[in-house]
């Protein structure tokens, strides 16, 4: 008896393309080590968005009018030491726009929580920029600590309210250090690594040559 069979071959049955499964492997996985410094520009590129809001937390301006005056203030926490805030207070006449450069500036602050504790800075302008107020203040404890910015001057005297600023429990710092840490050292190792590849291929290079 004959017997007919039919092959089972892919040619002479082919599937269709969306039956089709990839055997290809990436070459990046086949050798990863070859295509670190790519990897590490994208582990960067993830990491950085975050790592960039976290820096420019509470450094956004702040401007509101209080009798006479047009206040802008600008505060820039300090990413190396914690409680330690940079503030930069501008004032304006808001019918000329013209700057005030002869007012006393005060930045105060008052802890949210606890017993209340309160502490204030001088801010002070300077020839060169007679309309910038700068204060470095010193928050000496974690916790909430309501901001405040008082203005005494020829047009009167105003105490409005800043943003608010959180300074951060040690081990919360210490977590976001280790973070820029790792950072760093991913940047070591793909650095280390192209020098790496430089030099063996000068070796290789140099082999080829010696033939």
């Amino acid at each position: 008896m004959d017997t007919k069979c039919e092959s089972n071959d892919d040619t002479n049955n082919p599937k269709p393309a969306f039956w089709r499964i990839p055997t290809d492997v990436p070459s990046w996985l086949t050798n990863p080590m070859k295509n670190l410094p790519w990897i590490l520009i994208i582990l960067l590129t993830v990491l950085s968005p975050g790592l960039t809001e976290a820096q420019q937390t509470g450094a956004r301006p702040y401007y509101v009018e209080a009798g006479g005056y047009h206040i802008g203030v600008l505060s820039k926490p300090s990413s190396l030491s914690l409680g330690t805030i940079d503030y930069i207070v501008t004032l304006n006449d808001p019918q000329t726009a013209a700057p005030i450069s002869d007012a006393k500036v005060l930045i105060r602050a008052v802890k949210a929580e606890g017993k209340g504790q309160e502490g204030w800075a001088n801010a002070l302008n300077t020839p060169g920029n007679p309309d910038h107020y700068t204060a470095r203040v010193e928050l000496d404890e974690p916790g909430v600590w309501n901001m405040g910015v008082e203005v005494s001057g020829e047009l009167g005297h105003v105490q409005v309210e800043a943003p608010s600023q959180v300074v951060p429990k040690p081990r919360e710092a210490k977590s976001g250090g280790l973070v820029f840490i790792g950072v760093f050292a991913a940047i070591g190792l793909g650095a280390a690594y192209v020098i790496w590849s430089i030099r063996r291929s000068q070796k290789k290079r140099e082999a080829a040559n010696a033939r």
